[in-house]
């Protein structure tokens, strides 16, 4: 299943995204000042993988809500001028971290966008 991709926005955006916790926010304020000269697009919240389905006949809606919440969440894309970048904002970060965000690429890496 292809990752979605919520709205972009430039990577000059000054807002605070949707669902990013306070730590996560924290940590992406500081981020953000240094994001490479490259980037032009971020995306946040951003759904990879299979959705994990508890039932079969579910109504549409129903499959939408599972769909919406049972899949994996990169926090930070950002498109640049050489590809993706998949950032992971995380306090202490240690193994844990390496893992997700290996999790995340190949997940991505299954189907592209």
């Amino acid at each position: 299943m292809k990752p979605t991709l919520n709205d972009p926005v430039k990577a000059t955006w000054q807002g605070r995204p949707p669902h990013m916790s306070s730590n996560d926010f924290e940590i992406w304020m500081s981020y953000r000042e240094i994001l490479p000269e490259e980037t032009k697009i971020l995306y946040f919240d951003v759904a990879v993988g299979e959705p994990v389905l508890f039932a079969e006949g579910l109504e549409e809606e129903m499959q939408r809500v599972v769909n919406q919440v049972t899949r994996r969440r990169i926090d930070v894309v950002a498109e640049t001028t050489r590809g993706w970048v998949i950032i992971e904002l995380r306090w202490n970060a240690g193994p844990g971290a390496i893992g997700s965000v290996l999790t995340y690429r190949e997940l991505w890496n299954m189907d592209p966008p």
